[in-house]
């Protein structure tokens, strides 16, 4: 096989359909191989924003409520939910705190083990086959 920056990389080329539905599937199991210890870090990071989603629904139903209760006058219902937005408004500023700063921490991880693994490889691949191509072109890969 050719190596070209891309091989290098570990990308593959554009294929035909077949052939892409092959590459697509082995880039999943490359993926899941070599990002198998942030798993759960990122499972954590999905479940998160499914739940501040969900928090955006309850938001707009607590606002329901509030407008229901300022209408008819309810003042110990307008408080009630007043509240009850203020502490969901604080659960998601924390929980997106925590969400974002979970996703830092899991990007830059896996960038480093990339990075790091290709620099490896790129150390260990046959010096006539590497330096065909322009340093900077190969860095740019890092």
């Amino acid at each position: 096989m050719p190596c070209t920056p891309c091989h290098i990389a570990g990308s593959l080329l554009p294929l035909g359909e077949e052939e892409a539905s092959l590459g697509d599937r082995l880039t999943v199991q490359w993926l899941y191989r070599h990002s198998r210890d942030q798993l759960v870090p990122l499972l954590v990071v999905i479940a998160g924003n499914a739940v501040l989603a969900l928090g955006g629904v309850a938001l707009a139903l607590i606002s329901r409520h509030i407008i229901d209760s300022a209408v008819t006058g309810d003042r110990r219902a307008l408080i009630s939910f007043a509240l009850m937005l203020l502490g969901l408004m604080l659960l998601q500023l924390l929980l997106n705190l925590l969400c974002r700063w979970l996703e830092g921490i899991t990007k830059a991880g896996l960038e480093m083990k990339y990075k790091s693994r290709l620099f490896d490889q790129l150390l260990r691949k046959d010096y006539a086959a590497v330096s065909a191509y322009h340093s900077g072109e190969l860095l740019n890969h890092l």
